[in-house]
């Protein structure tokens, strides 16, 4: 993040807290969440906003909900008399 900071063209301060979706959820809504008020701009986590959620958000203010969903399970298997290839 240091060099993010560094290249960006305005100044910016970038932190990171390992806090949970839920968590980082409720602050980028602007819900008290563990004594930390809404200081975000930016969110990113392993749980979506929901419909609900969203419209709050997105009735009161721009923003850009760019839902990615990633895997990183493979599933490896041998099957007995089958010829590799």
């Amino acid at each position: 993040m240091d060099s993010i900071m560094d290249r960006a063209k305005v100044p910016t301060r970038m932190t990171y807290r390992a806090v949970g979706s839920s968590t980082g959820i409720k602050e980028f809504m602007g819900e008290e969440s563990d004594d930390y008020a809404q200081l975000n701009h930016f969110s990113s986590g392993d749980i979506s906003l929901d419909a609900d959620q969203y419209k709050i958000i997105s009735d009161t203010e721009d923003m850009l909900h760019l839902p990615v969903v990633l895997g990183a399970i493979s599933l490896f298997h041998s099957i007995p008399n089958v010829p590799v290839g």
